[in-house]
């Protein structure tokens, strides 16, 4: 059974057991936030209503990365419906995709949610890129990486302006 929630000095933020909670509710979907000390709590609770009054706040995106590039059995993905590319462009970012991004193979998980991918999973892939053994030498040249990163630096600012990071 979980802990009682006992009130603080700021309204909407309760104790509960060693941590300290606040829901929000957005779109009519209530989300609970935990923090370890009443400092945090308060201050993403202040943070996130002014978010919210100044409409800037979008919830998570629970779509995964795979499912954003490639689609799943529903509907078609980004590499589908991306515009402005040659079709042999789009099956090239599909073998890129498919060789280097997901695993077993590749680098990223296929249960990795795009809100996760962050700045430091992205250098991770880099380095992960610079030690994978190319045709003609040892290692992939530095133009080689940068057109493996081509169709994810599309993806995100696709997905930065559908509103899913």
């Amino acid at each position: 059974m979980a802990a009682k929630m006992e009130k603080t000095s700021e309204k909407g933020v309760y104790k509960r057991g060693s941590r300290y909670v606040f829901s929000v509710r957005v779109k009519g979907v209530q989300k609970w936030y935990s923090f370890r000390t009443f400092t945090e709590a308060r201050r993403a609770k202040r943070a996130f209503g002014a978010q919210l009054d100044a409409g800037e706040f979008s919830p998570r995106s629970k779509v995964t990365l795979h499912d954003y590039l490639l689609g799943d059995d529903s509907e078609d993905g980004w590499i589908d419906n991306y515009l402005n590319i040659r079709p042999e462009t789009r099956s090239e970012y599909r073998g890129i995709i498919a060789k280097y991004y997901f695993q077993p193979d590749g680098f990223f998980s296929p249960r990795l949610k795009i809100a996760e991918l962050d700045p430091k999973m992205v250098r991770g892939f880099v380095e992960y890129l610079a030690k994978q053994p190319g045709r003609r030498s040892a290692t992939l040249s530095d133009n080689t990486v940068r057109n493996i990163l081509s169709p994810l630096r599309a993806a995100m600012a696709t997905a930065r302006q559908d509103g899913l990071i």
